[in-house]
């Protein structure tokens, strides 16, 4: 939310780049680290025999995350070219990968739409819908799923421990951005309060009146778009609502899909592995590496080499964090991040 006011059309170009290694080099360090525990040898082996349909159904399933995230934009924003949907889609997956907390995405997002010619308090009001629908999902099925399993997260120990406070932090979390999102008071009491004015007036460089008086104003501008928006779009509102569940629910069939692609004939089923990343989803989101990585590897492992071999567990964990995270780092470069970054008179003249 603090980049929200940095998501202007001042020309302030942002340097992403460089945030591209990091992650690489956790999640990679954390795959060496489960792939030596299983063998080795045998992921090599396995890698070689995958699933050829398999990877087929994950490259659509991939496909349909992408295009249900943009359809998401493109009801809200019934003007905008759904090429460009795509684009927002695709960049904001590409920041979440690269940004401490996965926190990245929304922010950047905003920032893309606003070079897209759309004004910031109504970039800023879709997204929030995006994102408080997707959160909403999220919590409050993965809080049901993780009582569900209490019995096995309990069976692991320290981490069934760590587990818990996640989802507690969680609960939080969502309590906070709920008011972040929808009152003015609490955006008020949060975006001018000292540390955060400070930070602020750092980046933007600005004076703290005109920080003060820019923050006003967009908050002012950002909750009455808000409301205005839930006011003539409830039925829209209520699509991205349904379209935000079945992403989440496709993103985490990508699990249930990798596995099949290493072992078809592992004893799992779908609904069984999407309840249990939903429950997993609510642990991860206060690590602060770029994209949750180290973590996310960890804890994939620990927990699904309770329920197929472990081989089979870190071959699948390849898979799965390829098309779930990896591959969106390698679309981010391949579309060039710096032509979204450039003035806009640097593009015309490019």
């Amino acid at each position: 939310m603090l980049i929200f006011f940095l998501a202007d059309t001042s020309g302030k170009e942002m340097s992403m780049k460089r945030s591209v290694f990091l992650p690489l080099i956790i999640g990679v360090g954390a795959v060496v680290l489960v792939a030596s525990l299983a063998g080795s040898g045998n992921v090599w082996k396995d890698l070689k025999q995958l699933d050829v349909r398999f990877i087929f159904l994950l490259s659509l399933n991939f496909l349909a995350v992408i295009t249900i995230d943009a359809l998401r934009t493109r009801i809200l924003l019934e003007n905008m070219p759904f090429r460009t949907c795509l684009s927002n889609s695709l960049w904001g997956f590409y920041a979440s990968a690269i940004t401490p907390f996965a926190a990245g995405g929304q922010p950047f997002q905003i920032y893309h739409l606003v070079r897209s010619g759309i004004p910031f308090e109504k970039a800023a009001s879709v997204i929030a819908v995006r994102f408080f629908s997707s959160f909403s999902f999220t919590i409050v099925s993965g809080f049901l799923f993780f009582l569900f399993y209490l019995d096995t997260f309990r069976s692991l120990g320290i981490l069934g421990d760590l587990f818990f406070i996640g989802i507690v932090l969680a609960f939080v979390f969502y309590v906070f951005i709920m008011f972040l999102s929808f009152s003015r008071r609490f955006l008020e009491r949060f975006f001018l309060s000292g540390p955060v004015m400070k930070i602020v007036m750092f980046f933007t460089k600005k004076s703290r009146e005109e920080v003060e008086n820019l923050a006003r104003e967009r908050i002012l501008g950002y909750i009455s778009t808000v409301k205005e928006l839930w006011r003539s779009s409830k039925a829209k509102t209520i699509i991205t609502i349904i379209l935000s569940g079945a992403m989440i629910i496709a993103i985490h069939t990508s699990t249930y899909l990798s596995m099949k692609a290493v072992n078809p004939s592992v004893e799992v089923s779908l609904f069984q592995i999407i309840t249990v990343q939903l429950a997993l989803s609510l642990v991860v989101y206060f690590v602060p590496t770029p994209g949750a990585s180290g973590a996310v590897e960890v804890v994939y492992y620990v927990v699904y080499s309770n329920l197929i071999s472990k081989t089979d567990a870190v071959v699948s964990l390849l898979i799965w964090r390829f098309f779930n995270y990896y591959l969106f780092i390698i679309l981010g470069i391949i579309l060039g991040i710096g032509r979204l970054t450039k003035k806009p008179e640097e593009q015309s003249s490019g």
